[in-house]
């Protein structure tokens, strides 16, 4: 998956990090992601922090404008 931009303000930001901090949310350097089944336009991230923690990004994606808007994060356990 291609994107030229994460979107973030104070909304999302606030929402995202409430269980991770903004720098463990991997959508950059993300190996594999995944739709999720029941939203067409949103992503599933999965990948390692550079700190070694394994964390789970919900993000919408939009294609025409090549974005992603991280919605949600954790920490796998």
């Amino acid at each position: 998956m291609l994107f030229e931009a994460i979107e973030w303000d104070e909304h999302n930001l606030d929402h995202a990090c409430r269980r991770v901090s903004a720098t463990e949310i991997v959508i950059t350097n993300a190996t594999f992601y995944r739709p999720p089944q029941e939203h067409a336009d949103r992503v599933l991230f999965t990948d390692l922090t550079d700190g070694g923690k394994r964390v789970t990004v919900v993000a919408r994606y939009d294609a025409a404008r090549r974005t992603v808007r991280p919605i949600t994060a954790w920490e796998e356990s």
